[in-house]
């Protein structure tokens, strides 16, 4: 059998021992992060502003979930830049350890209450997303762990993905999946108690494919031969057959009826190419979505050169797709009928060659596409389902914070994570803003 070391000896401490909650009540310890942080602005009366700064740490909130309380729960990654202990969070320097790699990122979940005060910081695996499951009333966390495993007597680096389920309190069990290759969580449907990854798996080094591997997290048992948590044992593994060179990304998923909807591209660097799909996968069965190929020849001259940005589709408006063309200072923004036919396309000006912009649709029809305007603020621009331009909201931050990530909280609001780029020091923001 092979055998996996994991470079996490103390978070596999950490996990474990939390799996119970002691028997003596834990003290909570709040953080003080307002101090120091950036001034408030005057922004838009539709905006919501939230800044985690924690004194003498540069912080990356990478996503977040909420439970039914309106307790938060952020996953992300944290930097010392002060050696000098003094002059950091104690919070943080209670429990981070810094002693070895100093200078590298840690991984992190922070709680909070329903107004963003911090209540407790822990170390966590590489984490990629995080959702609230309302039947187990907990947190569960998709991530990564990166270590190795032996091949034909020499030693490879992989990574292997990591569930972490807790509560906001921070008590809870992780989970691994075990695989003979490396395997990158990107992504994770839950249907209660199971769990379908969405994975990019690299059998041939530097080229990904789509895997979709199924786990119960009551079917596990325990690893005797590496330094890993709990392994989940997986009901069904699909691998797509697209044999497509370079990295992979996954974009957001949309739910219809009992089907859910996503899309992938590869980025082949060497030939600057992408190859990119559309899928159905119904739980059971993945399905390419082979009408999808019609419609990049029916927009792009060379379907090649076709960056995917945004995928959102539901059963009432169909399919709505937010594309660039490599080298090409505008984005389109198209709707079509589900055979991919185009209903109708819109061109949208982008301000710089190589900037990007994400996109979140909504049940009404409204779409919301954040990009940077003429003056390099971010913006929020909102589009009816007959892709009309209704409103623009500007962010007020500038173009040296970059977008996380732009997810809907509910069918009025939106919520985009943000840090600074500027210098070494990275401040988070969170937003929250009304659209409909």
């Amino acid at each position: 059998m092979k055998k996996y070391f994991i470079l996490a000896t103390f978070l596999c401490g950490v996990l474990t021992l939390a799996q119970q909650k002691p028997a003596s009540k834990t003290k909570i310890i709040s953080s003080r992060i307002n101090i120091g942080a950036p001034k408030l602005r005057i922004l838009d009366a539709a905006i919501k502003e939230y800044p985690i700064y924690f004194k003498g740490f540069s912080v990356v909130i990478q996503d977040e979930a909420t439970d039914e309380l309106g307790n938060h729960m952020l996953v992300g990654r944290i930097k010392a830049l002060e050696k000098d202990e003094k002059k950091r969070d104690p919070l943080i320097n209670k429990a981070i350890d810094f002693s070895v790699g100093f200078y590298d990122y840690r991984d992190i979940m922070i709680s909070t209450d329903q107004n963003y005060k911090i209540l407790k910081v822990r170390p966590t695996y590489r984490p990629q997303t995080i959702s609230y499951n309302t039947k187990l009333k907990k947190f569960i966390i998709g991530g990564n762990e990166y270590g190795y495993g032996d091949s034909k007597d020499s030693y490879v680096r992989r990574w292997q993905p990591i569930i972490t389920v807790v509560n906001i309190e921070q008590y809870g069990t992780a989970y691994a999946i075990k695989n003979d290759y490396s395997c990158y969580l990107k992504d994770l449907i839950i249907e209660e108690d199971k769990i379908h990854v969405l994975a990019a798996s690299e059998e041939i080094k530097y080229n990904e494919k789509l895997e979709i591997i199924t786990v119960d997290l009551n079917k596990f048992h325990a690893d005797k031969e590496a330094y890993l948590p709990e392994i989940l044992d997986p009901i069904s593994h699909i691998i797509s057959v697209n044999q497509d060179n370079g990295r992979i990304d996954i974009s957001g998923i949309s739910k219809v009826g009992s089907n859910y909807y996503f899309s992938t591209s590869n980025l082949d660097q060497t030939n600057i190419k992408y190859k990119t799909y559309v899928f159905k996968f119904d739980g059971r069965t993945l399905e390419d979505q082979t009408e999808f190929k019609y419609f990049k020849d029916r927009i792009y001259s060379n379907p090649d050169l076709l960056k995917l940005s945004g995928f959102y589709t539901d059963s009432s408006n169909g399919p709505v797709f937010l594309t660039q063309r490599i080298g090409f200072n505008e984005i389109n923004l198209t709707k079509t009928n589900i055979n991919f036919d185009v209903k109708k396309n819109i061109k949208i000006k982008l301000f710089d060659y190589i900037e990007s912009a994400e996109m979140v649709g909504f049940t009404n029809g409204n779409i919301v596409v954040l990009s940077q305007n003429e003056n390099k603020f971010w913006e929020y621009s909102v589009y009816n389902s007959d892709l009309v331009l209704t409103k623009k909201i500007n962010s007020g931050l500038p173009g040296n914070y970059y977008s996380e990530k732009l997810k809907k909280v509910n069918e009025h609001t939106v919520e985009c994570l943000f840090y600074d780029t500027k210098g070494l020091k990275s401040n988070a923001v969170i937003q929250h803003v009304t659209v409909n």
